[in-house]
């Protein structure tokens, strides 16, 4: 029986380091886990959720809704995402759901048989136990890390209990998606850091999925039961299974591997179409290019676990729809003037509009309903959407439409770009309706991705090498053999480093029209490449080197940065009584304000004039990632919920004494 566990968790998380990596990362992450709706695409979400637990994809009625909304009749508000057809009311991202639904039963049967508020604080006291005891274990102090472990999650499980209020099992399904999206984030961490760990040493792997977890928005969206977090884990296993398709040395699982990096293309377009093409056509563009063999016995199993991935897919659409090539997404969106089937007395009004939309992704510029709208425009935007898109062949033609108007922008619209990627601030298209800027540029939300500027210079090194070589010429009518000939030689981390070049910028091509954006918080729509971005760092010996080397540096500024200038950072906070805005801008220039020196120092160790001490970089990373630790945390508990929404009572105390807003 142990040798049965043993296997499975080494296939789930590659080794210990793994499985500490995910179970510290559920602790973290169920700190910011709350019953509040951050935006009202939540509200489709929720209700659709109920809806599939009751044995059916349809709204028949809203079970969560906003308090603001008058209740009864049809109404003429509805929340972004929601479709009608035949007469019923559908929602969106239901692989997402599907993938949830185990983790609502569990609650339910928790809920069952003890009080959920208890339970779910002695499940979160147990997984902080776990983390202790993997910890202890790693570092050959497995004894210690147990007795360590046990009291403190012991004294943990005590306070919950005397600070715990009512938990009502009203929330079940809403904290089930939570729920789902903090287990796929912290399978982000494990993949990258099996990935990294894979390419270089466990040392390195660990500070990759570890600042993963701490360091990058994938920690502010694990929380939130948007699509986001599953996105991103699902574009995490393919790559780590194409890289493993390359870097074994056995053809038949460099065969197994590379299909299996095809299964999450059907379930992505199962959560979300368009994100589910891009990832295709990355894979398309890079996999024929860089395999070893394109013979058809290697290519027949990548086809067929593609087709079986898609079939979930496939039969969704048809249930709904009754067209498999036709998801949710492209039928006409709910604008509450409708005629359609609800259950006996049911308000079909879902949200208020108050808290931020969705614009649904790579389709027409957002017309949200978020940031004070009416909420009317979540209708227009998915009428448009429905106009350019009612099929799966129409959806192609409108991404590489959407890929030309993205070229353009970069080109004509540089300040876009510059809010995008750099500083959002107080930008009107990027501001809610309030004037609050609660927006995030990608280097203010993940500021350690400020050290990709020194790849260019990367580059051109590897560039002065290839010419030394004096690579030959030849005619253009054997370029194309060339090419395929120097894809099959590229090493499984070149080959690796072309395919997260072509999914995040596909990725980013194909929402660029639509950022920066009213709610986008720390840019959401891009986070599925931000763990690709992160490995795009680490692939570097500068980044790799001070922490590697350097690590106690790094643990100390971190633990520093984050405790007692976590410290300082909430009594200025609450000393100047800042408005949420202000709050987020001042997160914004700290993290540019670290971002800076740490590229600095990354481009002045990648050039190799001369080899800085590699305690200056850790210092850096450690500040850095210390800075969005806090941010992840301080948002999460202060500026975009109520304490008295946080699900663990511990935090939810703590989080009431601070009170920032």
């Amino acid at each position: 029986m142990s040798t049965i566990v043993d296997r499975l968790l080494w296939t789930l998380f590659g080794d210990r380091v793994g499985l500490a990596i995910f179970l510290g990362a559920l602790v973290f992450f169920a700190m910011t886990w709350r019953t509040n709706f951050l935006l009202n695409d939540n509200f489709t979400i929720t209700n659709t959720m109920v809806g599939l637990s009751e044995g059916h994809l349809y709204i028949d009625r809203a079970f969560y809704k906003s308090t603001e909304v008058p209740t009864g009749g049809a109404g003429t508000l509805a929340s972004p995402g929601t479709t009608v057809h035949d007469g019923r009311l559908y929602g969106e991202n239901y692989g997402q759901l599907f993938l949830a639904l185990p983790l609502l039963f569990g609650l339910k049967a928790l809920a069952a048989v003890a009080d959920l508020r208890i339970a779910v604080a002695g499940i979160w006291c147990l997984l902080f136990l776990g983390f202790c005891v993997q910890v202890g274990t790693i570092f050959d102090r497995r004894r210690f890390g147990i007795l360590a472990g046990c009291g403190a999650a012991l004294a943990l499980f005590v306070v919950n209990v005397a600070v715990a209020p009512d938990l009502d099992v009203y929330w079940i399904a809403f904290m089930s998606l939570h729920s789902g999206s903090m287990v796929a984030a912290g399978f982000v961490g494990v993949l990258l850091h099996r990935l990294v760990g894979g390419m270089y040493s466990r040392r390195a792997g660990a500070f990759a999925g570890s600042i993963a977890v701490l360091a990058t928005p994938v920690g502010f969206w694990a929380a939130i039961p948007m699509r986001h977090a599953t996105t991103a884990v699902m574009a995490m296993a393919s790559m780590y299974w194409f890289y493993r398709s390359r870097s074994t040395d056995s053809a038949a699982w460099a065969t197994r591997f590379r299909a299996l990096a095809y299964a999450p293309v059907g379930l992505t377009a199962w959560i979300f179409s368009p994100e589910g093409l891009i990832l295709l056509v990355a894979l398309v563009v890079v996999d024929p290019l860089t395999a070893r063999s394109n013979a058809p016995r290697r290519l027949l199993p990548v086809g067929a676990v593609l087709a079986l991935s898609l079939v979930p897919f496939f039969l969704t659409n048809l249930i709904v729809s009754g067209n498999p090539l036709r998801p949710p997404l492209l039928l006409d969106g709910f604008t509450g003037q409708q005629t359609v089937e609800l259950a006996e007395s049911a308000d079909v009004n879902f949200g208020d509009g108050s808290s931020g939309g969705d614009a649904g992704g790579p389709g027409p510029d957002d017309g949200g309903s978020a940031g004070g709208g009416d909420g009317s425009g979540s209708g227009e935007r998915t009428e448009a959407f429905v106009a350019a898109a009612t099929s799966v062949p129409s959806l192609v033609a409108l991404f590489l439409s959407k890929i030309a108007e993205a070229l353009g922008i970069f080109v004509t619209q540089p300040e876009r770009v510059y809010h995008t990627f750099v500083r959002t601030g107080f930008v009107d298209r990027a501001t809610l309706g309030n004037g609050e800027p609660i927006n995030l540029a990608l280097l203010e939300a993940m500021p350690v991705a400020g050290v990709l500027v020194a790849l260019p210079f990367v580059a051109v090194d590897r560039f002065r090498t290839v010419i030394a070589a004096g690579t030959p010429t030849a005619s253009v009518r054997s370029l194309p053999r060339r090419i395929r000939a120097a894809g099959r030689d590229l090493s499984p981390e070149r080959s690796t480093d072309l395919f997260a070049v072509a999914y995040v910028t596909f990725l980013v091509l194909s929402y660029m029209p639509t950022l920066p954006l009213h709610a986008q918080y720390t840019v959401r729509y891009l986070v599925p490449g931000m763990p690709i971005v992160l490995y795009g760092a680490f692939r570097m010996a500068a980044v790799r080197r001070p922490l590697v080397s350097a690590t106690d540096a790094f643990v100390w500024t971190y633990a520093g940065g984050l405790l007692i200038g976590g410290q300082v950072a909430v009594a200025y906070l609450a000393f100047v009584t800042a408005t949420m805005g202000e709050m987020v801008q001042f997160h914004a220039l700290l993290s540019l304000a670290l971002a800076a020196p740490l590229a600095v120092w990354v481009v002045v160790s990648t050039t190799e004039r001369f080899e800085p001490d590699p305690r200056g970089g850790a210092v850096l990373f450690g500040l850095v990632a210390a800075a969005t630790t806090l941010f992840l945390l301080l948002a999460g508990t202060q500026y975009f919920t109520s304490p008295r929404d946080l699900v663990i009572p511990v935090v939810r105390t703590v989080a009431r004494e601070v009170s920032l807003v």
